[in-house]
């Protein structure tokens, strides 16, 4: 009825270029709208996908505070099981008694307390790498050959104080310097893993520059 109206008032031509320039309009007006359908698409997705980087920035962030955290409770824990080591082995190599008694002691607290891991470790156990954890397998592993090995120090030289039907003095004193040998060589195993897990460590804390910044990824 529009189209009739224009026609019949404007003439056959003028009612032809008003026809077309009605639906020009309509036509630009309808690619209008979609361009800015399609620029508040884009905003959308661009608006979620910041949203994402920043989770998942944020998520990265915490995992290398916890991930830190339990490589610092790692590395104490190595440094006392060093200070242990070599106050065991100053017992066995002094002639105070007292240090004696107290490198006893420590080797009787190695199959209950040396061999396992602190709790504050354990729960962050799984932010290691597969090689950290085997290495942390092989020390507790040479725990236990320290154990028996000192132990057996122990026995040499209690044996000293005391008259053995079974043994000589010579012969004690033989005993007594391969056990010795043997804790050393248990000492320079655990220092050789130990260093190994700390150049595990240092590679595992590189912190990517997107975390020490707030500048999110492209």
């Amino acid at each position: 009825m529009i189209f009739d109206q224009l026609i019949s008032t404007l003439g056959a031509a003028g009612g032809i270029s008003a026809i077309v320039a009605y639906l020009t309009s309509r036509i630009q007006r309808s690619a209008t709208v979609e361009s800015a359908q399609i620029a508040a698409s884009a905003q959308l997705n661009s608006a979620l996908h910041q949203l994402q980087s920043q989770s998942d920035l944020e998520r990265q962030k915490v995992t290398q505070t916890e991930k830190q955290a339990s490589f610092q409770a790692l590395s104490v824990w190595l440094h006392d099981l060093e200070v242990m080591i070599d106050d065991i082995w100053a017992g066995l190599c002094g002639e105070d008694l007292s240090e004696r008694e107290n490198a006893r002691r420590l080797i009787e607290e190695i199959p209950w307390e040396g061999r396992r891991l602190p709790r504050e470790i354990v729960q962050r156990k799984y932010l290691w790498s597969s090689e950290t954890r085997n290495l942390v397998g092989e020390i507790i592993g040479h725990l236990g050959t320290l154990y028996n090995t000192s132990k057996g120090a122990l026995v040499c030289l209690d044996d000293e104080r005391t008259i053995s039907p079974f043994y000589g003095k010579d012969e004690r004193r033989v005993r007594l310097g391969e056990c010795k040998s043997e804790v050393w060589q248990a000492r320079s195993d655990f220092l050789s893993l130990r260093e190994m897990v700390y150049s595990n460590l240092h590679d595992e804390t590189f912190v990517p520059s997107s975390l020490n910044s707030n500048r999110l990824p492209n």
